[in-house]
């Protein structure tokens, strides 16, 4: 378990462990691009070796202490791990911020293991000091180590081989304990498969194999669909209609959802454009957005380009976010994106409302959010007590006053139908009313 705690006054007069001095830190290392560019040829790689190490439950302790302290635990943390691989004769680089590659030359592997080990204890009992407190931190971490010693008939590109070990990463977990791993990747199959979708997702791309699905928001009470979310499908030439679950994380990894975002938004824009031009009285429809797109600087002149070039009146237009991405990154930047796409009429959605551990009542408070989606756990069951029972109608009720329009997602039955509308919920979303559909079918059951 990672414990923060501010130390008592007597503690405080004691001597403090000496925070590292490398404020540069993050500045000393390459970037995910560097490294790529740097070992675009692994076959002339030799006797040398990949390590990823994550800081475990980082969204968790950015939720707890804020991005302030996060960031000076990333550039304590990062100048060591910068330290560790300039003694080794090799080089760190930052893939996002709780994860750090370093690539240098071994000799005799359980050697470098065990450095590697003490390398990870040390970092593990890191103090820092905050004015004139002290901060006790008991840091725990995941890393993945991978000796680059291929085999001559399949050399992976050096994208795939960090892919994998990503992957590989999230299989191991993010827990309370550090754990590492050695990892035999070059036999995996995987590795050749996510290769060839890799290169299946780039042709599809340009031959313009991604197209929007939709499927409509029902009013509970009156059983009349009042809006629609915008899907993502890969028309695939050989296996046909894909959903993205197969194919998103692709599209992630090669910097294709950027572009995803803003064409799919085109579709929805071109498609109530040709709507209002036909006279139809049409829905509202919602267009996911990443959280890579809500951090770019262009990202909204874009959307707003895209929105005027059509023509459309905005409150046919929802955005939605994730609310792990609203709760946990919540800065002025962000507030002042939600705020310039409400002045143009632009509705904003948040997914995953009580999906996660980062669900937050209090941000209600100051982000004007017009739509949530909430996720089914949590509307009680059962066997739930009075007190949870009326906290959810209690939330719903106060959603209504602060006229949000609360969705419940994956209504499945009939049973799930009568629970949303039990508590207050207005809208419910899922398979009992429709499955997602291609324009054609949506437009049979709108118009």
């Amino acid at each position: 378990m990672i414990n923060f705690f501010k130390s008592g006054t007597a503690e405080r007069q004691k001597p403090a462990k000496e925070t590292p001095d490398s404020p540069e830190g993050v500045q000393r290392l390459g970037s995910r691009e560097l490294l790529e560019k740097e070992y675009s040829d692994v076959a002339e790689m030799a006797n040398e070796v990949l390590v990823i190490i994550q800081l475990n439950r980082f969204n968790h302790l950015n939720t707890i202490f804020g991005m302030e302290m996060i960031e000076t635990i990333v550039k304590i943390l990062s100048g060591l791990i910068a330290d560790y691989a300039e003694r080794s004769g090799g080089k760190a680089y930052s893939l996002q911020m709780d994860l750090i590659a370093v690539i240098t030359p071994y000799g005799e592997r359980d050697t470098f293991l065990a450095g590697l080990q003490e390398q990870v204890r040390k970092m593990e009992e890191v103090n820092f000091r905050d004015e004139d407190i002290v901060y006790s931190n008991h840091y725990t971490f995941t890393y993945i180590v991978y000796f680059l010693d291929f085999d001559k008939s399949y050399i992976p590109d050096i994208k795939i081989i960090l892919d994998n070990m990503l992957l590989k990463l999230k299989q191991i977990g993010n827990g309370n304990s550090t754990r590492g791993e050695v990892y035999n990747g070059a036999g995996d199959p995987n590795w050749r498969l996510l290769d060839s979708l890799s290169r299946e997702v780039k042709r599809g791309w340009e031959n313009r194999e991604f197209i929007p699905y939709y499927q409509l928001i029902y009013e509970l009470k009156t059983g009349t669909p009042v809006g629609a979310e915008l899907l993502t499908r890969w028309n695939h030439p050989e296996r046909g209609i894909l959903t993205p679950n197969e194919f998103l994380s692709v599209l992630e990894k090669q910097g294709l959802i950027l572009n995803l975002d803003l064409y799919m938004l085109e579709e929805a824009c071109k498609k109530i454009k040709n709507w209002i031009e036909e006279e139809l009285v049409t829905v509202p429809i919602t267009v996911n957005v990443s959280k890579l797109n809500l951090h770019r600087e262009d990202f909204l002149p874009k959307v707003l380009d895209i929105v005027k070039r059509y023509d459309i009146p905005g409150v046919l237009l929802i955005l939605e976010i994730e609310e792990s991405i609203i709760v946990t990154e919540l800065d002025s930047e962000l507030i002042h994106t939600i705020n310039e796409l409400r002045d143009y009429g632009i509705q904003i959605s948040m997914d995953k409302f009580a999906a996660t551990e980062y669900s937050s009542l209090n941000v209600l408070r100051y982000v004007p959010i017009d739509m949530i989606k909430v996720n089914p756990s949590f509307f009680p069951g059962g066997d739930a007590d009075r007190r949870e029972k009326i906290f959810v109608r209690n939330v719903f009720r106060m959603l209504r006053d602060l006229g949000i329009r609360a969705v419940a997602e994956r209504a499945e039955t009939m049973e799930d139908i009568a629970k949303f509308e039990k508590y207050g919920c207005e809208c419910a979303q899922g398979f009992y009313y429709s499955k997602p559909m291609c324009d054609e079918e949506f437009e049979k059951i709108i118009f």
